[in-house]
């Protein structure tokens, strides 16, 4: 499966995670939304930034952890175990705690010749299809 993630520029999401000071990212809401048991190990990670349509850098998935009904408790632990590797902002830190969450580790991360796609939806920040075709201009 291929999953295009699409990173909060605001935060600096994509920044970070090519200076791999983020090398696992967070995904969260309130009820079960993608990429929530839906992504797994060997799945292939496009990243771009929000407002951007091109696709610039690819990883695949290492690990794939998606938790929901949690406690506040649950959800704190849940961060503070995966901490070192998100850094998170406080502003994210609040945008994904949520009772639903996806933990996704990923390696290989690479620069790849920029993928142009379709417009997404401002609210999109997580696009699944079958192939990276399915989403090109």
């Amino acid at each position: 499966m291929v999953h295009v993630v699409i990173c909060d520029n605001k935060t600096k999401e994509l920044e970070k995670i090519i200076n791999k000071s983020r090398t696992v990212l967070l995904r969260g809401n309130e009820k079960r939304r993608i990429p929530h048991s839906r992504i797994f190990i060997g799945d292939e990670l496009y990243l771009l930034e929000k407002g951007d349509n091109s696709i610039k850098f690819h990883a695949i998935v290492s690990n794939a952890e998606s938790y929901q009904k949690l406690s506040k408790e649950e959800i704190d632990k849940i961060i503070d175990t995966y901490n070192d590797k998100l850094n998170l902002t406080k502003e994210e830190e609040i945008k994904w705690k949520h009772k639903c969450i996806c933990i996704i580790e990923f390696d290989n991360l690479e620069e790849i010749e920029p993928i142009n796609i379709r417009k997404y939806t401002p609210l999109e920040d997580w696009i699944m299809c079958e192939s990276i075709d399915d989403l090109r201009c």
